[in-house]
């Protein structure tokens, strides 16, 4: 197989790192050229790098930090949330059509939610999926909310507004269920 071949292989995925690893070992002691075993050289020592593609999925990484990983994730995206409102739907809220006051209104949950996530990810209760359930409560809240708001002024609403905040509503609901799927598990 080409360097060429392999390295498409890899960044496609149908190749584990240990196959990989023998590849570039094999052809380490063959006769290619220069450039062409330094390349495969590069790939066997990007192991440390790599080491999460063996993993069988990232639900299976995230699984082994469960239940205070949603904790951290849902920090994350409400603080993402909040930096998305302030620094480009207030400033480009001519281009999307949701007025400012609304988008502040939206901050202040995005905001508590933010420490309210972030708080559970770092004290770690024992109680966790009491916590888990305001989590839970406090995205839908934001959603619900938040579609209020889209409803209420559709009619100032430019497409590029409704294709952000439907997009929106789909990923904190695709969390939701993941969120809801934990509680029932553990």
């Amino acid at each position: 197989m080409s360097v060429e071949k392999l390295l498409i292989h890899i960044s496609l995925g149908k190749y584990k790192l240990s196959h990989v690893t023998n590849i570039a070992k094999t052809h380490h002691k063959t006769n290619l050229p220069r450039h062409k075993k330094l390349i495969y050289l590069s790939i066997s020592q990007m192991k440390s790098l790599w080491q999460w593609r063996e993993f069988n999925s990232m639900r299976q990484f995230l699984n082994q930090f469960q239940p205070f990983t949603i904790f951290f994730i849902d920090a994350v995206g409400a603080f993402f949330s909040l930096l998305i409102i302030f620094f480009i739907l207030i400033p480009l809220e001519s281009y999307l059509g949701m007025p400012a006051p609304i988008l502040f209104k939206l901050a202040i949950i995005a905001g508590t939610l933010f420490i309210y996530s972030s708080t559970c990810a770092i004290r770690r209760p024992k109680q966790w999926k009491n916590f888990l359930l305001g989590v839970i409560f406090g995205n839908l809240t934001y959603c619900g909310v938040s579609i209020y708001f889209l409803v209420e002024n559709w009619e100032s609403l430019l497409t590029l507004g409704v294709l952000y905040f439907i997009s929106e509503k789909l990923v904190i609901l695709g969390l939701v269920g993941w969120e809801i799927k934990i509680y029932v598990s553990k």
